[in-house]
């Protein structure tokens, strides 16, 4: 057989797979597990975060009327919605999964497809398809939805993320260091982003202090780069004449307009005092790769990398708990195997949580570390996969004995 008829013919059997009586049926019954699941939890956490913020956001938005109020209101709702429902999805959808493998055991439909013959694989589809769809969802949740939720939260002034925006926001005076100049300013935004009251130390390559200059105000010349100008500027270069009044060097006459001699990044002051998970995926990746930003800055390259690589996780977790569900199900019993189950789900996510932790401050490439976690469970589910296989070979020397009398369950998952 030809390369491109075994690819053809792979596509086919997998499609049949699909459409099958058995696994369409499964999959309904596993979402609808995890639906159930997902609104519980969703709703749980839902009404902790909102209970204590939504009477202050309902008493602000008051002020300018009760339909301004219940328009605030609802869509301050909406957004806490999404952003939780983005943050729970992943162990919402472990936690559905083990109990919809428990209700399906529980019921005996697992001991009877078990016995008709179908081995792990083979009455798995349902549960490989799920954990493929979770990554594209997981993906979406973490990238487009959360980051829209948290900036409309935040530029709408609505509940704690809006008023923590706000603080982050508000002009204060603070150092910031470039290249070979360290900028001391206050920022504005009023719109566009403004920077004021400047007063600049300009480095030569060797590390020596070239000049000094203050700025009224120091503006972009083209939105669509990060050149900057400084109005009413004044210079005083290292070496020039010593003014005996000021103990300085003599600035230049008068104060004008000159260019500010470094780039600063736009999109930075976009998002300045704005944790990396919420930024929006596009500009994320700008500023990991701008060149243009300040010394002292959030650590976008390791949030690029953990927001590129965690959407795997929920489904390798998922395959991790099916199978280790199908294995202790034969040897201990539904309750050993619910609990295993359980464990496994909690695990995977609090690593997925320590991995992220360690993604961020671990001194090693983001890019590498990021994906230990997804590749140390990819490779536990081959092995998984693997015993299993084993175990359920008919082969008496290389299957292990089970108690019929002391598991009167057996199944798989």
């Amino acid at each position: 057989m030809t390369p491109l008829r075994a690819a053809i013919a792979a596509i086919r059997h997998s499609f049949g797979a699909i459409t099958d009586v058995y696994t369409r049926y499964m999959l309904e019954h596993h979402l609808r597990f995890l639906a159930v699941t997902f609104a519980a939890i969703l709703a749980v956490v839902t009404a902790i975060n909102v209970s204590g913020e939504i009477s202050r956001v309902w008493s602000e938005a008051a002020m300018s009327g009760i339909f301004h109020a219940l328009a605030a209101t609802a869509l301050y709702v909406l957004c806490r919605l999404l952003d939780n429902g983005s943050q729970v999805f992943g162990i919402a959808f472990l936690l559905g999964l083990v109990w919809a493998e428990a209700a399906h055991a529980h019921g005996g439909r697992l001991l009877m497809v078990r016995l008709a013959g179908r081995p792990f694989l083979r009455r798995s589809t349902p549960l490989f398809l799920l954990a493929a769809l979770s990554v594209p969802t997981q993906f979406t949740l973490d990238n487009v939805v959360r980051p829209w939720a948290f900036m409309t939260l935040s530029l709408k002034g609505l509940g704690e993320y809006g008023w923590s925006y706000t603080a982050a926001r508000s002009p204060v005076q603070g150092w910031y260091a470039f290249d070979n100049a360290v900028l001391r300013a206050t920022l504005h935004d009023s719109p566009e982003p403004v920077i004021e009251r400047a007063l600049l130390f300009y480095f030569d390559d060797r590390g020596g202090l070239a000049s000094v200059a203050t700025a009224d105000r120091i503006v972009a010349q083209d939105q669509d780069r990060d050149r900057w100008t400084m109005l009413g500027a004044h210079h005083w270069r290292i070496g020039d004449p010593i003014d005996r009044r000021f103990g300085m060097p003599i600035g230049e006459p008068g104060k004008g307009t000159s260019e500010l001699g470094f780039a600063i990044s736009r999109v930075w002051l976009q998002y300045r005092g704005i944790e990396p998970k919420y930024i929006p995926l596009t500009d994320l990746w700008r500023l990991t790769f701008d060149p243009h930003l300040p010394s002292e800055r959030p650590k976008y390259g390791a949030w690029l990398a953990i927001r590129l690589t965690q959407c795997f996780i929920p489904g390798l977790v998922a395959l991790c708990v099916g199978a280790l569900f199908a294995m202790m199900l034969d040897r201990r019993g539904l309750m050993q195997a619910t609990g295993v189950g359980l464990l496994a789900a909690y695990s995977g996510y609090f690593l997925n949580r320590i991995s992220a932790l360690g993604v961020e401050n671990l001194h090693l490439p983001p890019a590498v570390t990021a994906l230990v976690l997804p590749v140390t469970l990819a490779i536990l589910v081959w092995r998984l996969i693997v015993r299993l296989r084993r175990y359920e070979d008919p082969t008496p020397s290389q299957r292990p004995q089970a108690s019929w009398s002391q598991n009167p369950g057996i199944s798989g998952a």
